[in-house]
């Protein structure tokens, strides 16, 4: 029991420190362009993913997308990034990805995963993730 307490804490405290991050991130929306914020967003969904598959039983990532927290961040990261995000998940695993405002030309994606991945990819990997089991890397 005590070990289901301190994962349900840290996860607590994770996600308190994802929307602190969240705050901050915001502002710098207007300094540092969209990017950050749309990144901040889809960040945040790791969160989200993890409270999630905790509040599940039997645990299960099933339906993540379909979460209302989730929609809403995929939501605001959307209007951020003009474009739809995309999300899939499983039992097992999930990956969020979205396009970035483009940047000297040049187009990006931001992506997240169930292994707790968060980076840059290229267009051909955004274009290559069409299932929860098509992770970041």
């Amino acid at each position: 029991m005590k070990k289901i307490f301190k994962t349900v804490l840290i996860f607590v405290t994770l996600a308190v420190i994802l929307v602190f991050l969240y705050i901050l991130l915001t502002p710098l929306e207007h300094s540092k362009g969209p990017n950050a914020s749309i990144k901040g967003y889809v960040a945040s969904t790791r969160a989200q993913a993890e409270i999630f598959f905790n509040e599940k039983i039997p645990k299960s990532y099933s339906q993540l997308c379909s979460n209302q927290d989730m929609v809403n961040l995929l939501n605001e990261a959307n209007k951020k990034s003009g474009s739809l995000a995309k999300c899939f998940s499983d039992e097992d695993s999930y990956v969020v990805v979205s396009k970035l405002q483009p940047i000297q030309g040049m187009t990006g994606y931001f992506c997240v995963d169930s292994t707790n991945v968060a980076m840059g990819v290229s267009e051909s990997k955004y274009a290559s993730i069409v299932n929860a089991n098509t992770l970041c890397q």
